[in-house]
């Protein structure tokens, strides 16, 4: 979830919270048995600038642990969470649409996975996560 706005406002755990509970019963069209979840966020946003223009962007993370469905059945319920985004990030005026909101990029696996701890990679970086017997190693970064 990326919500980009004018002025910085807080992280909006709450709004992150309702939107997971609203995949979330978007999603038992899909799984059977109980769904829970798990949201991330930073702790606070940052200004951006996108395209020539700057914006606060905040965000966080939804993860279904236990749910497992098709990637044909994941973009038909992101679709249908669209109409969940107004009525519940509108209070912040987000700049951005609901399709920018809800990131496309985890049905349509045009970003790779990441792993939760892990960072998303610079232009020409990448990244590693490792999680062994002692636990999630440090984050190194490589050029």
């Amino acid at each position: 979830l990326d919500v980009k706005t004018e002025q910085e406002v807080p992280i909006a755990v709450g709004s992150f919270v309702k939107y997971a509970e609203c995949m979330a019963g978007l999603l038992t069209k899909h799984h059977e048995g109980p769904i829970k979840f798990l949201v991330v966020t930073k702790q606070s946003g940052y200004f951006k600038k996108v395209k020539h223009e700057k914006f606060f962007c905040t965000g966080g993370h939804v993860y279904y642990p236990d749910v497992r469905i098709s990637l044909a059945d994941a973009k038909q319920v992101r679709l249908a969470s669209l109409d969940c985004v107004d009525q519940i990030f509108g209070h912040l005026h987000p700049c951005n649409d609901e399709g920018d909101i809800v990131d496309q990029r985890i049905p349509h696996r045009s970003n790779g996975l990441m792993l939760i701890g892990d960072y998303k990679s610079r232009k020409h970086d990448s990244a590693r996560g490792n999680f062994g017997p002692g636990g999630l190693q440090p984050h190194r970064r490589r050029a």
